[in-house]
């Protein structure tokens, strides 16, 4: 993320993008898949679990 993007907004706009990837047959057929959003910043990487 650059300083200048509004974090609630950038991490809203990746769990919208997971959504719509987990509602595709090809990536509904895998079992056991876990997906994660990673925002990366100066300030370093926050990695949350989408379930």
């Amino acid at each position: 993320m650059k300083s200048s993007d509004n974090y609630e907004s950038v991490k809203q706009e990746g769990l919208k993008q997971i959504e719509g990837y987990m509602t595709l047959d090809k990536v509904k057929s895998i079992p056991k898949l876990r997906s994660f959003l990673l925002l990366g910043s100066k300030g370093g990487v926050e990695f949350l679990e989408v379930f």
